[in-house]
C-alpha cells in the first residue's frame, strides 16, 4: 500500500489499467502534472472519503487525508483496499527530496512508516520524469 507516482503517460498506463482497457494518460498534462496513488482500507459500513492531498514544503513531505463518512465506530464488514490516483500540479510538489506518504505521522508507525515513497530527483520542472533509481521505498 505505498503511495506511487507517474511522471509520464508511459509509466502511468504501464501501473494502472481501467478495466474497460482504456488509457487514462490521455486526461494528464504530464507537462505540467504527475499522477499520485494512494490506498486506504475500509468496509461498506464505514467508508472513508480522499478529503484533501497535503503538500508541507517545511516537513519536505506529501500525504493523504482521509477520513471517515460516518460516526459508527464498530466497523464489521470485511475491508477492502480502494486506491485513489489523483493528478497534482508539478509546482505544489517540495523541493527534493520528499516523501509521499500515507499519512502525515508516517513515522509514528511501522507499517506507515515502510510505506512511504521517497522522491530523490525535482519533479517541480515541467516534464521532468523520475525513473526507478530516482525513488525509494519505505524508510532507510
Amino acid at each position: 500500500m505505498t503511495p506511487q507516482i507517474a511522471t509520464s503517460p508511459d509509466q502511468l498506463d504501464s501501473t494502472w489499467q481501467p478495466v474497460d482497457g482504456s488509457s487514462l494518460s490521455s486526461s494528464v498534462d504530464f507537462d505540467k502534472e504527475v499522477v499520485l496513488s494512494f490506498t486506504t482500507s475500509f468496509g461498506d459500513d464505514c467508508p472513508k472519503i480522499l478529503k484533501e492531498i497535503v503538500f508541507d514544503h517545511d516537513k519536505k513531505i506529501v500525504y493523504s487525508d482521509f477520513v471517515r463518512t460516518t460516526r459508527q465506530e464498530n466497523c464489521n464488514a470485511i475491508f477492502a483496499p480502494r486506491e485513489y490516483l489523483v493528478a497534482v500540479e508539478r509546482s505544489y510538489l517540495p523541493e527534493a527530496p520528499f516523501r509521499v506518504q500515507l499519512q502525515e505521522n508516517a513515522d509514528d508507525y511501522p507499517w506507515s512508516r515502510d510505506a512511504t515513497l521517497g522522491v530523490l530527483i525535482d519533479l517541480g520542472q515541467d516534464g521532468s520524469t523520475a525513473s526507478e533509481g530516482d525513488l525509494t521505498q519505505g524508510r532507510s
